[in-house]
């Protein structure tokens, strides 16, 4: 006849391995999708690197050839803060517009932000606006216009 005897078996509790186990798994999911989306960056830039070659290669113009109307706009903020804001470029007499949202002007100190237009939609004598909005709604805006030479114009803003 077998005897039966009790026998305890000590079982290791699987909570923190599970734990452990669940952040090592999004850390090598992180770690993945970053090296994934840095691969994915590069290869789509040399691939615009390659087109640009080619366009060149078959006749087309390049970037710096075709015609474009640049406007600069120059922010000086005077204040002893940071200011967020807008910067809106628009053709006057007209619908063509360019916007940057989330613009930072450092304290006492200028940036500049550059605007590209197609020189077709703004011929020589054209005019047009810049305008920066920050803070609570105030606006501040400058006049300029396409002058005959081929230098971009330069808009100067100052805030407070």
């Amino acid at each position: 006849m077998t005897s039966l005897r009790n026998v305890n078996i000590e079982r290791h509790l699987l909570a923190s391995n599970s734990n452990a186990y669940k952040h090592y798994k999004g850390v090598y999911l992180f770690t993945f999708a970053l090296a994934f989306a840095l691969v994915t960056s590069v290869a789509l830039s040399l691939c615009n690197l390659n087109a640009q070659a080619q366009a060149q290669e078959y006749g087309a113009p390049a970037i710096a050839d075709q015609k474009v109307f640049r406007v600069i706009v120059q922010v000086t903020n005077n204040a002893y803060a940071d200011e967020v804001g807008a910067i809106h470029v628009y053709i006057d007499g007209t619908d063509i517009s360019k916007v940057l949202n989330g613009v930072i002007c450092p304290a006492e100190s200028t940036v500049d932000y550059t605007f590209d237009f197609n020189s077709d939609d703004v011929p020589v004598g054209k005019g047009f606006t810049a305008e920066m909005v920050y803070g609570d709604d105030v606006i501040k805006r400058t006049y300029g216009v396409n002058s005959p030479s081929k230098a971009p114009e330069v808009a100067q803003i100052s805030i407070p």
